[in-house]
């Protein structure tokens, strides 16, 4: 059993209403956010799209 299923541990995100996507980099809007720093190389390039295309 994933321990961010059961009732009494949560992961912070499934709490406050969110889904955890398991990807380099999650573009939503003009935001952008990753797992960890191992994800930093995707997540700079999302971030230069999204600032380039504001």
């Amino acid at each position: 059993m994933n321990r961010f299923n059961s009732r009494r541990c949560r992961a912070p995100s499934a709490t406050a209403g969110g889904v955890f996507e398991n990807g380099g980099a999650v573009v939503d809007g003009n935001l952008v956010t990753a797992r960890a720093w191992p994800d930093n190389g995707t997540w700079m390039k999302a971030f230069l799209e999204v600032l380039q295309a504001a």
